[in-house]
């Protein structure tokens, strides 16, 4: 029925399809909602068609903090579940910068001033119901503020290689 495309497309579909970084994807979920059980596709398809085109935007944006959220998603590309997701109505509880099957990753090229946020992501159950491990990827990030995120409970990652060393000690991606 159309009621059940539209709560099955409400369940997996984490963007809003008027900003830039998904155009079209809208038209892709109804498509893929309405035809994936005949092809073979279905709703993880779908999300995994969403994702990966957002994933592919961040690569192709001139921001270099979007940027740099896309190199990090391209790295665990085949775990995200969720990219650049906007939790409350037009973001207002939150966003998430990456979400994988066992973690939460927040990516910033700041040296500093995430403590807040990751504390955010480790307590909010909007933004992360199932409590999973919050890593800060943090190319820049400070030895203090490294300090603090990891005495409330969060990780830290500055490269690829520590990275994937906390998300394999973690249980991740």
């Amino acid at each position: 029925s159309s009621a059940g495309v539209s709560r099955s497309l409400k369940n997996i579909f984490d963007g809003d399809p008027t900003t830039g970084a998904l155009d079209g994807v809208l038209e892709d979920c109804i498509v893929g909602g309405l035809f994936g059980g005949l092809i073979g596709g279905g709703p993880y398809a779908i999300r995994t068609r969403v994702v990966n085109k957002a994933i592919n935007a961040a690569l192709r944006s001139g921001d270099p903090d979007r940027l740099l959220e896309g190199q990090v998603a391209n790295w665990l590309r085949n775990d995200i579940v969720a990219f650049q997701k906007k939790v409350g109505p037009n973001g207002s509880i939150g966003e998430v910068d990456i979400e994988t099957s066992r973690v939460i990753i927040e990516v910033t090229r700041a040296p500093s001033r995430k403590l807040p946020q990751v504390q955010k992501l480790l307590s909010n159950t909007d933004l992360n119901p199932l409590g999973k491990p919050v890593i800060l990827f943090a190319p820049n990030y400070g030895k203090y503020a490294t300090g603090d995120i990891e005495s409330m409970g969060g990780y830290v990652a500055r490269t690829e290689q520590e990275l994937r060393m906390v998300l394999q000690a973690v249980g991740g991606p």
